[in-house]
């Protein structure tokens, strides 16, 4: 099929399917299998997995050498209340922030041609997901007094992609891309 030839990797699994999302880096053409996308999104899985047990050691530490100094319930919570993400992960060591920061920003253009790619494997227009990609960004406009709308839109976005990402391949023409 004629889909497929812009996608060498198309159906491949395991170490192949991952090494198809390097090589397709900017391939927003083409299809993606259920296979294809979900070998690569363990590599995400695991390193997030990973990463929230880091934040829970860190957290945990930082709560009892607080409580060793004397700093009251009231205090740590406000001090580690607005804490960003990458401070809660990486402490105030600005080198791992950087280094995380090119990471996201050189899986991004990948990410998203695998996820272009999966929609129009299963007959969805690149459109929408684009359209959730935007949302699903714009929700870091909302407020963070809007704090469970900002919960409600992210889980929708995450929910649509997961959904969708979960549909079986079709075997008519993809959406046009």
């Amino acid at each position: 099929m004629k889909e497929e030839m812009n996608n060498r990797y198309y159906a491949a699994r395991g170490f192949h399917a991952i090494k198809g999302f390097f090589a397709n880096y900017v391939n927003f053409t083409g299809r993606s299998t259920r296979s294809e996308y979900w070998w690569w999104q363990i590599i995400p899985g695991i390193c997030g997995i990973v990463m929230s047990m880091i934040m829970a050691y860190r957290s945990a530490f930082n709560t009892v050498r607080l409580v060793n100094q004397g700093v009251t319930q009231a205090e740590i919570i406000q001090r580690t209340a607005h804490q960003d993400v990458l401070t809660m992960f990486f402490g105030d060591s600005l080198w791992l922030k950087i280094l995380a920061i090119v990471i996201f920003i050189l899986l991004l253009v990948p990410t998203t041609s695998l996820n272009v790619r999966r929609f129009a494997d299963v007959g969805i227009h690149w459109g929408w997901y684009a359209g959730l990609f935007i949302i699903g960004w714009a929700d870091y406009l909302i407020p963070p007094q809007l704090h469970s709308l900002r919960l409600l839109v992210s889980g929708i976005v995450s929910i649509s992609i997961l959904v969708i990402a979960l549909l079986p391949s079709q075997s008519t023409s993809p959406a046009v891309n």
